[in-house]
């Protein structure tokens, strides 16, 4: 791949690459940082297996096949430097910051709500970025959220029923709403949903909830300004970092003619 060609699909990724960086880290610029440094690592390691691979810019599926591949590694990359950063940075937080809740969870955990809730990824695509297992990823995402809500009027509620039956009806609804359940059970919850009033009472009401934690996560978009300013810091990571490209035979002569051989001041 050329260095245009992949500064082109980096560009590309750049608004969710700094969005999910911004909810690891408050900060703005070192959330911008925080981007150029993953994308720096990222690039030492993998420069030589992206110079070296076919891309056809004009295909499709070579353009969403790069996309995902680029952003897999590159949401990795800055999960990772985050860890290390994120407490320092977040002690500079105000008392009173509007996500205080969210910024209060450790970065594991704002990280999987994020991407869950706002980037909408599955609980497949997060067992692939955080390399753990599904019921781990399950896990996970219910302890954070019920800890981002535990302040909050609005709290995630324990059912307390006897009845054994109603309890796991309301469990699957609660995976259905959470994006939790596996493929082979969607219709049998969703004919669930509906089979009486009561089911479908605490359907609306766990709706919204999550409307009301997707509200108290931070999703932020990049400015104009700021996307100028990361481009421009990739344009000069890949010069620094990137294979140059070579060029053929034809190019070197025709780069020779146009350069002149004598330059004469007057």
């Amino acid at each position: 791949m050329k260095k245009e060609e992949l500064k082109t699909q980096l560009d590309s990724v750049l608004p969710r690459l700094f969005a999910f960086s911004k909810s690891l880290i408050i900060d703005e610029l070192h959330a911008e940082q925080l981007v150029l440094d993953s994308l720096t690592v990222f690039l030492v390691a993998e420069k030589n297996f992206l110079s070296d691979m076919s891309f056809d810019p004009l295909d499709k599926n070579d353009r969403i096949e790069v996309k995902k591949y680029l952003l897999k590694n590159l949401l990795v990359q800055i999960y990772e430097l985050a860890l290390k950063r994120a407490p320092h940075l977040l002690k500079s937080s105000t008392e009173h910051f509007e996500f205080k809740n969210f910024y209060s969870l450790s970065t594991q955990k704002r990280a999987i709500l994020y991407l869950k809730e706002i980037a909408q990824y599955n609980v497949e695509d997060l067992q692939q970025l955080f390399n753990i297992k599904r019921h781990e990823i399950i896990e996970l995402y219910h302890n954070s959220k019920y800890e981002l809500l535990k302040d909050r009027k609005i709290v995630v509620k324990r059912e307390q029923s006897a009845d054994y039956l109603l309890k796991s009806q309301k469990s699957l609804i609660d995976h259905y709403i959470n994006g939790t359940l596996k493929k082979i059970d969607l219709d049998k919850v969703e004919k669930l949903i509906g089979s009486t009033s009561t089911l479908t009472d605490y359907y609306q009401e766990k709706l919204e909830e999550k409307d009301f934690i997707i509200q108290i996560i931070p999703n932020n978009q990049i400015t104009v300004e700021l996307q100028r300013s990361l481009k421009s810091g990739i344009s000069e990571v890949l010069e620094d970092i990137y294979p140059q490209e070579q060029l053929s035979t034809i190019g070197r002569v025709k780069s020779f003619l146009e350069t002149p051989l004598f330059t004469i001041e007057y």
